[in-house]
């Protein structure tokens, strides 16, 4: 992949829209017009379309993209959720685009929003502290800076500092990543987001042992990259379907786990109990306040994002992706490895790890896609 190519690709665009397109959304100082992000989208998938068109597919390639296409529609429009349908189009459309370029362009357009929302969040914090609202959790005041909720708001400092170290990352001095970190820590001071710090520590370690060669580390985050997926969707699965079902003993086992991961494992296996597991995608709405399992929910959060593929979207997404981590983990370089590794585990505690506006790893396997394509094609010319 050529890091300083100057020609900026129509999906580098279109992946600019929906980013602003989601993050407007999350704010609290502007309300979106629904017809005006209607009308972001419908750019959105002309730009992706034009680019797509002028792609060349071999009939069996042709055939397979076409069915998944089919597949991620229907799935999309039944569950009333795109995030599945976006993340299609640009993994299949990352054919000769710089990913490099495309999150450098992420991040100046991410750090631009939210410096002006913690800019407004300061002046109203001096001037009219009635306008922040704030969210209390085990006495513990959060903040969101206007950017949705404090998690939503830690996510995006996340994303980006991993998008920033992705960009630079042959060039990353210790001094980057301590920077970074200290940035991150303010940020959890006022949104106490344990996920995300949680997360970054991680991403940290991985980059150290990598810098380091540590073996050890390297085959941790490889191995997270590979078969994480795979491995975590069955042990949710497992989880949510035997929820009412195992022993007393087993189930303050799992009581702990749900109360490691705030509530995320019961929300599941009541969404299990309510609809089973799906195969190509099916609705889950919430039927209203109900009591389960002698705990009382008045909401349907399925913020786990394996829960959402099992019960939403439908297993076979969870097959596809995990198929393809696992074909391609080789020809991966390891900030790529790394950055698909710390997606998988985001995925146990948010949903957003679908959306390729504020979780970009996705995209990676179109990259690789496409780059072994090449390599192939190449070798095969050659003779």
């Amino acid at each position: 992949m050529d890091k300083h190519a100057r020609k900026v690709d129509v999906v580098v665009h279109a992946n600019m829209l929906l980013t602003i397109k989601m993050m407007l959304e999350s704010s609290s100082l502007i309300t979106l017009n629904e017809w005006f992000a209607t009308g972001i989208d419908a750019v959105i998938l002309l730009l992706i379309c034009s680019k797509l068109l002028k792609q060349k597919y071999k009939n069996k390639e042709l055939i397979f993209i076409t069915i998944i296409g089919l597949l991620c529609s229907y799935s999309s429009i039944t569950v009333g959720n795109f995030y599945l349908f976006f993340a299609y189009l640009f993994i299949i459309a990352m054919k000769g685009v710089n990913l490099y370029q495309m999150l450098s362009y992420r991040i100046i357009v991410k750090i631009g929003v939210i410096a002006v929302h913690v800019i407004i969040f300061m002046l109203n914090s001096l001037l009219d502290s009635g306008r922040i609202s704030t969210v209390v959790r085990n006495g513990v005041i959060r903040y969101d800076f206007f950017l949705g909720q404090p998690n939503t708001c830690q996510m995006y400092i996340l994303w980006t500092s991993i998008e920033l170290i992705f960009v630079i990352y042959e060039r990353l001095k210790a001094g980057h990543l301590c920077l970074i970190f200290a940035i991150n820590v303010i940020f959890y001071m006022f949104t106490n987001s344990n996920t995300s710090i949680i997360l970054l520590i991680l991403l940290m370690l991985f980059v150290i042992g990598e810098k380091y060669n540590s073996a050890c580390i390297k085959r941790v985050y490889s191995e997270i990259a590979s078969k994480g997926f795979g491995l975590l969707s069955i042990l949710f699965a497992i989880i949510v379907a035997t929820y009412e079902k195992v022993p007393e003993a087993v189930r303050v086992l799992y009581r702990l786990l749900d109360k490691f991961f705030t509530g995320r494992i019961a929300y599941g296996a009541y969404a299990y109990h309510l609809y089973g597991f799906s195969i190509v995608g099916q609705g889950v709405q919430f039927p209203g306040l109900r009591q389960w399992m002698g705990q009382w929910f008045d909401s349907l959060y399925l913020d786990n994002s394996y829960c959402w593929l099992l019960m939403g979207y439908g297993i076979i997404f969870i097959l596809l992706i995990s198929f393809f981590l696992l074909k391609y983990i080789e020809y991966m370089n390891e900030i790529e490895k790394i950055c698909v590794a710390i997606m998988v585990l985001y995925a146990v505690t948010e949903s957003y790890a679908l959306d390729v506006s504020k979780c970009f790893p996705l995209m990676i396997i179109g990259c690789v896609y496409y780059r072994v394509k090449g390599m192939q094609e190449q070798y095969a010319n050659s003779y």
